[in-house]
Order: C-alpha cells, then structure tokens, then sequence
C-alpha cells in the first residue's frame, strides 16, 4: 500500500518534537564529525538544533504536523518501558475518547484492537524493537466498539538495537470517499509545504539512494550560486572542496549505510564563484512502503558568517582561557555570594589551595589568615573596597598570606568587579621581590658602610692609569690630596716604584687576555718618601666594541702584612732550624690526624720523608705497636685530638719503620690550640731510647755481677782460710802416718779435693777482683795467636784468625786476657763436639756517643769470637755471665762470668749475640793505647 502523501512531513517534523534526546546525541556527533567544537551549536530541549537563536526546522513545519489528519507518535524506549512522548494535539474525534479511555501507556493500547489483530502487532512490535521500519493495515476499535481501517507505519529513530524512539502514523482509511478527502487533504498539506519550502531562506533537498540530488528548492541559487538544473543529479561530494571531501564521505558513509536521520554542522560546500559556504546541513531519510531505502531528505542552512564568527569567539576565548591558565599570577572569579566559582593553576602553585579546600571566601579567610586579628583585618578591607567599588575599578592590597605547607608569602590583592556582578581576584605573589628589595636596600646600605670602612680605597681607573677616587682614604694611603687624581694632575702609575711598574704592565696585559679580572702586587711611594706595599684588585669594564672602558677596582695597603709575612718567614726558619736541631722526632698533624709536619729526626726514624709523608695519616707513618705483644698500639694523634690533653706513650711502646726496623720510644703527643681555645691539631715528640734501654741493660747486669762479685769474694776469703787450715794439717797427717797404707790414701785424697776446692776459690776471687790485673802495653794479636791455638791443641775445632796489619795494641794483662780468650775457646769447642772452625777476628773502633756501648767515647780494639756451634736459646742469653749459670754438666758456671770480670777489670765490655742453629758470636771491646810494645 503507498505511503499517504504527507509522510514526508511527518518524518522530516519528527526530529522536532518535544523530549527527542537522541536528536542531541547526532547534533553533538555532527558538530564533532564537522571540525566545530559543540558550543558553536546544541541540541535545545525540544530537539531542534540551535546557534544562537532560530530552531533547526521552521515553526510551519511543526503546525502543519500538528495539523496533519490522522495519528502521529513518537515512544521512548530508553528504560524499557515504554512511554507516550508525543502524538497529535488534536487527534480527532475517534482517537480521542480512545486515548482518554487508554492513557499515554503505550501498553494498554493493546486494548484498542480486536482480539485477532493482536498477536500481528506483537509480531510487528518485535520487528520494531529489531531495527525495521513495519507498515501494515489494521483495526482500532472506536468508542462504541465499531471497527474501522487505519493503514499504519511505525519506523525506528535511532541505530540502537533495541531502539531508544520509535515513531509512527494511522491513518483513517475507511471508505473511499474517507480515502479521497485523505489524500485531498496530503495534497493540500503538500502544497502548503511546497509553497512554505519555497518561501523559507533555508535550502531543501532530496537524493536517491545513491545521494545524488533529486529536487533542491530555488533557495540553491542565492545559497551557492547555482540553478536547481545545474546541480540536480549531482552529489554534494561535488560541490565541496577537494580537501572536505574525504570528511564529508567518512562522516556520511556511516549514515546512509545505517539509514540514520542526522545534523551535520559545518557541512562546506563551494559556492560558483569558488568562495567556500558553511552550511547547517540535516537530514532523514526517505522509505518506501516496505522500508526500501529510497534516499535522503533535508535542509541546509547557511551559518558561514555564524561559523567564522563562532570560530573568532572560539579563537577568542582559547586566547583569553590560555592567558588566564598560563598567567604568572594566580587568578579567581568569586559570585556575589561569595563562592568561588574559578581558580586557575597558579592559584593553586602559590598557595597549594584547590576549589575543593576554599567553596566560599570565608573557607578561604580561615585558611589564608589563621591569626584572628590579620582575618579580622583584612576582611574589613575586602569589605570596604566592595562598598565603594566600580565595575572595572582595580582595588590594590597586600597582606602577609599563609598558604597550604604553613609558608607565608607577602600577596598583592587586585580585586575588580565584573559587569555580572562578580569579582576578579588577581594575586602576584611578591615575596621574593619584597625579600630581594629589602636585601637590595641592606646591600646599598652595606656598600655604603663598606666603601666607608673598609681599610681599602675604591677607584675607577683608564687605560692611561688615570684614576679616580670615591673618598678621601686616598690621602691617607699616598698623602696626595684626591683631586690631584681626579683632575688628572697626577697618575697612579707615577707612585708605582719603577722596578714593580713593568711586571705590573704585563701583569695587566695578561688580565686582558682572559676574564679580565686580577689581583697584583706591587710597591709605591708614599708623599713623605715611605715605601708601601699595595694589592690592587680590580675587574677590566669593555664596551660594546670590546675596548677597555675603564677598571673598577680597589687598592688595599698591605705594608704591615708584608712585614708580618717577613716576620713569619723567619720565624719559620727558625723553627725549622730548631726543629732539624733537637735530638728527638717531632711529628705535627692537623684534626684529622694528617701529617704537616715533619723534623729530620723523624724522618730518620719512620723511614718516611715529609714531602712523602704529608697528608698521610700518623699512624700510617708511625707503625706503634706493643714491645712485647706485638700488639698495634693506639693512636695517640686521635687521643690527643679528642680530649685535649697531653697522653705519654706506654713505656713499652715500639715504632716499625718503613724498612721494618725496629725502635723502641719515649714519646708524648699534646694538642695544638689556636688564640680561641680550639685544638686545631696534635704535636708528637718521640725519642728512640733502643740504645738508652740496652745501655741500661748493660749497666744493670754490670751492677748484678759486681753484687754477686762482692758476696763471692767475701766468701772466697773466708773459706779460703778455712781450706788453709785443713791443707796445713792434711800435709802433717801425711807426713805423720807415712805414704803407705788406707789412712795415707784417704788422706791423699783429702788433700787432693782440698786443693780442687782452693782452685775454685782462687777462681771465686778471680771473678770478684779480677785478680788485681797487672796491665802493660801487650800486641793482642800474639795474646789471642797462642791463647786460642793452645785450646784448640788437640780438638778437632781449629781456630781462623783475622787481623790487621795496623792493629792498635793495649794495656792490659796478658795472663787475665789469654785466660778469656781460653774460655771463650773451649766454649766454642764445647759447642761444637763433632769439629769445626772458631773465627776469631781483631779490628781497630772508634767509639762515638749514642752508639749502644756503655763504654766512653775513644779508641778500642773489638775482638770478636765466632763458633758454628747449636746457638744459645734467647731466653738463656740475658744469664750467661751469671755466676755458676751453665747448661754443661761438667761446667762450673764461672768461665764466661770470670771472662766478663777480667775484661771490666780492664775498662771494657764484653755481650754477645746468638741464634739457634747458627753460631754465636762473642764482642770484646778492649781499650787502646798510644803506646808502644815494648821491644817492638
């Protein structure tokens, strides 16, 4: 069945009724798909499209529908109920007792049909819901039950499946005569809307399916130039620019493909002339009967000057929006109710606040002004600048403003009143500036007291050593009056000395060459003939053509602080030369324990130079450790530093020197402090006693044998008496009994131990006395020959001996002296059992101080005694001259104790030095003498 005539006005009005939310949702889409941002048009709440004012589609087109005959529709679907959104204001007598009875609940329009017709319209209902547009005859039920025709057509209005909003039309169909006055009654509708399409300003169109134009209104030609002939069978693809093209076909592709109606602002189309028109273009589109897709239907307006003014409006507020959001000063606009309405990013970066911490001024006072007294204070102002203020008027205040962290920053408040009534706040955070005013001020006022005070003299100079001069310290310095400079009477090159004049020259030259800053040396002479030491520090000023301009700079007298420094210098050598002076090491380090300072002594000692050991840590150059233990001692640098007191060394303290000797030291480490009482470093005084300790040794082990010499002698006196007595009378019982017999046996063998036992008290007395040596000038070399050879005889050690030719001769006893050589041989026979070879070696010595021989300084003949023999253990050494002290079991301990006691009989000294496995060795350090032997 064909459509009624005036089903292209009912389509093309549908997109006008009232509560259509899916007319919004394609006008947003075809601004977005257009290139425009959506505030250039909106959908308004009664569907149409809007820019500004006008509706989309004339008000004829929505009075001709509301007076179309028959029953139009539109149901929404959104919340899956369905519910009434428009029908026809006046339906006519047989619709309205029948909406009356039903309501506007499309659910109970169900009763409206006869009972057979009802399951086709579900039937129909679900193909609606699908997507498909349905047309179909039916049957209402009217009023009083009769039945009567309407040919129906219900078609989706959106692409959702299931529709959000359908719409439809019944159409009375009963009687040819009803269906004549019908299609009369289209007609007549569409010639009143031919006749209002042409008489409106906007541009109305059709296409074929294949959207070539099919009709378009005269309208064409005052739009674009063109006569509906030139442009029918055309597509608006043709009539647009190359480059919209492509946007106009991805945006109307989707569309026709889906048969959607749409709004698509911003559609450019080329007039004749090639001047580019901006349309307002919608369109629905056009079915037949059974839904064929037969084209589109629609209306473009031309909004060109709307849109280049809507642009210059966008354009326009983008700059104003990005100047207030890029703005170096925070920005807020505030209702007349006090309610923030914006804040801009800046806002937020001085102050830390957001629209959400400050909805309303008093949130923002409360926030911005903790102290009750300032908010009290400041309100008051806010509140009188906005009694008295003027739209446009900009109000100035500053107030101190505590912002979110808890800082305070010093603000400038510009407030201005808007047209509307509301109020611009501009805030310039001028902390910084005000700190940096009031820094430049305390600057100025320092450079002032500067220039005025210090003990130097400001001055400008030029490149022909003219100079100028800022106030009258000048005079005192040189003794010329500053005008003498100033006018150019006198140069400051004329007082430099002429020897210092040249390197100052090039020193000059040279500043030149690099930043242009320097700082020289040099002297000048003083009014009354004094010579003066100045430092002149200045910066080289270029102009634009990089030529010297002139030299800002100051001059500083600096006389007294030569003199000092030739002071110091002195005193420096002095103490370098006390230092290199004293016996003991002195080692000075800074608070780190660094050395900075070393004497020779020290050097000596550690094995370290002071140029290899500055900066280097004390203890790295001072290896301490425990003389018995071994045991790393602890840093007395790092004591001293920490409590500031003096702190001895322990006694058995031992410096390893680089090369790993050995010595041990008295030593003691105090602070330095400087005039404040602060300790600025450490002094180390060390002493190496090893000689000192062994020399003490010595005299200590001389002092025992001299103990235990004494007591010996006393003894052998005593029992040398009684041992006279017994051999007096052993001799008289051997002369009374007679040789013969057991009684002259037992005596013999009396008398024998008797005579055994005065040979031991003979060698008691030896070894107390000495035996009273009886010197004379002897060549030791015969004494030791013959004494040594005479040991040996018969053994199976021979004796090597070794001699100068030169070698000094001594005063000593050759009896006492040949009877040390004999022990110290058998010794080495003894500790050689199985043969070998005993050294035995002369020389002349020459003793000096501190050499670890308690003996004084002089002349001595040092003969020493080498065996191969097993070497005394280390623990036995310290006793081997102790009287009766052997670990022989025929020895009788008094042969090396004896031997000791001849040689300090006669002013020398005698030690030893043995190791395990590799011999011993004997040293005799025998006195010289100037004489001659007798007879030689």
């Amino acid at each position: 069945m064909p459509l009624p005539a005036d089903y292209f006005t009912i389509t093309l009005a549908l997109s006008c009724v009232p509560g259509m939310p899916s007319g919004a949702g394609k006008g947003a889409d075809c601004l977005t798909k257009a290139g425009l941002p959506p505030e250039q048009g909106h959908i308004e709440g009664n569907g149409s499209m809007t820019q500004s004012t006008g509706p989309l589609l004339p008000e004829a087109c929505r009075c001709l529908v509301d007076h179309l005959p028959g029953f139009a529709w539109i149901i929404s679907w959104d919340s899956g109920t369905p519910r009434l959104l428009y029908h026809t204001p006046r339906p006519g007598p047989f619709f309205e007792p029948l909406l009356a009875a039903a309501g506007a609940n499309p659910l109970e329009w169900e009763a409206l049909l006869p009972a057979a017709d009802r399951p086709r319209v579900r039937e129909l209902a679900a193909r609606l819901l699908k997507g498909e547009s349905v047309t179909e005859t039916l049957h209402l039920l009217g009023p009083e039950g009769e039945k009567r025709p309407f040919l129906g057509h219900a078609f989706p209005l959106d692409q959702e499946v299931p529709p959000r909003l359908v719409g439809g039309y019944l159409h009375d169909i009963t009687g040819c005569n009803v269906r004549l006055e019908a299609e009369k009654a289209v007609m007549e509708s569409t010639g009143r809307f031919r006749s209002l399409v042409e008489a409106i300003s906007d541009l109305v169109w059709e296409t074929d399916a294949e959207g070539r134009l099919t009709y378009v209104s005269p309208q064409i030609q005052g739009l674009l130039g063109y006569t509906p002939e030139e442009v029918l069978g055309r597509t608006f693809l043709e009539l647009s620019p190359p480059e919209e093209r492509e946007r106009l076909e991805d945006f109307l592709a989707p569309l026709i493909e889906t048969r959607r109606p749409y709004v698509f602002v911003g559609k450019t189309c080329l007039h004749k002339c090639g001047k580019p028109v901006i349309l307002e273009s919608s369109g629905v589109p056009i079915l037949d009967a059974q839904g064929g897709f037969l084209g589109y239907r629609g209306l473009d307006r031309d909004i060109t000057e709307r849109h280049q003014a809507a642009e210059a409006l966008f354009r326009e507020k983008e700059k104003y929006r990005t100047l207030v959001e890029e703005s170096p000063f925070g920005v807020a606009i505030i209702d007349p109710a006090g309610r923030y309405l914006y804040i801009n990013p800046k806002f937020q970066e001085i102050f830390g606040y957001t629209l959400k911490d400050v909805p309303y001024g008093r949130d923002w006072f409360a926030l911005a002004f903790p102290d009750p007294e300032l908010r009290r204070e400041v309100m008051r102002w806010w509140r009188l600048d906005l009694k008295k203020s003027r739209v446009g008027e900009a109000r100035l205040r500053t107030f101190p403003v505590t912002c979110k962290d808890g800082s305070r920053k010093i603000i400038n408040f510009r407030s201005v009143t808007l047209r509307t009534g509301d109020n611009l706040i501009i805030y310039e955070d001028c902390t910084e500036r005000q700190r940096a005013e009031e820094a430049l001020r305390a600057s100025e006022e320092k450079y002032r007291l500067l220039v005025n005070n210090i003990p130097a003299v400001v001055f400008r100079g030029y490149p022909d050593w003219s100079v100028e001069f800022f106030d009258d310290k000048v005079t005192e310095l040189t003794g010329y009056d500053r005008e003498e400079f100033n006018q150019g009477r006198l140069k400051w090159s004329d007082l430099i000395l002429p020897e210092d004049l040249e390197e100052s020259r090039r020193f000059f030259l040279r500043a030149l060459k690099t930043t242009g800053a320097y700082t020289r040396q040099y002297r000048i002479r003083h009014k009354n003939g004094d010579i003066l030491w100045i430092q002149a520090r200045g910066q080289i000023v270029r102009d634009a053509q990089d030529r010297i301009d002139y030299v800002y700079g100051v001059f500083f007298d600096i006389t007294k602080q030569k003199q000092m420094e030739q002071a110091l210098a002195e005193e420096k050598e002095r103490l370098r030369v006390t230092l290199r002076s004293i016996g003991d090491g002195v080692i000075a380090t800074d608070t780190d324990g660094k050395v900075v300072l070393m004497n020779q002594v020290a050097e000596t000692l550690t094995g370290w130079t002071q140029e290899e050991a500055l900066g280097r840590p004390v203890r790295e150059v001072m290896g301490l450790v425990h003389e018995l233990t071994r045991q790393p001692c602890p840093d007395p640098v790092a004591r001293v530093i920490h409590s500031g007191r003096l702190w001895q060394l322990p006694v058995h303290t031992m410096l390893v020197d680089r090369r790993g000797g050995e010595h041990i030291l008295a030593a003691g480490a105090a602070p330095i402090i400087d005039q404040g009482q602060q300790v600025i470093g450490a002094v180390l005084v060390f002493q190496d006693i090893t000689q000192k300790r062994q020399i003490e040794a010595e005299l200590l082990k001389m002092e025992k044998l001299s103990s235990l010499g004494i007591l010996a002698g006393g003894i052998a006196h005593d029992f040398n008496n009684i041992l006279t007595g017994i051999l007096g009378n052993l001799s008289l019982a051997i002369l009374a009994t007679g040789r013969e017999g057991q009684v002259a046996r037992r005596l013999a063998e009396a008398e024998e131990a008797t005579l055994r036992a005065r040979d031991l008290v003979q060698q008691l007395l030896t070894f107390a006395k000495g035996g009273a040596p009886i010197k004379e000038v002897a060549s030791l070399e015969e004494i030791i020959t013959s004494s040594a050879t005479f040991a040996c005889r018969g053994s199976q050690v021979r004796a090597v001996f070794h001699f100068p030719k030169d070698l000094w001769p001594a005063e000593v006893d050759p009896g006492q002296i040949s009877q040390v050589i004999q022990n110290l041989a058998i010794n080495a026979m003894q500790a050689m059992p199985t043969g070998g070879t005993v050294s035995i070696r002369a020389a002349n010595k020459i003793l000096k101080e501190n050499q670890g021989i308690p003996l004084p300084p002089g002349k001595y003949v040092a003969i020493t005694v080498t065996d191969q023999g097993i070497g005394i253990p280390p623990d036995h050494l310290p006793k081997i001259f102790d009287p009766y002290f052997s670990t022989k079991q025929t020895g009788s301990g008094l042969g090396l104790a004896t031997s000791y006691s001849i040689v300090k009989n006669h002013d020398g000294y005698m030690t030893v030095e043995s190791q395990l496995g590799a011999g011993t060795t004997f040293h005799i350090y025998l006195p010289a003498s100037v004489r001659t032997v007798r007879g030689a």
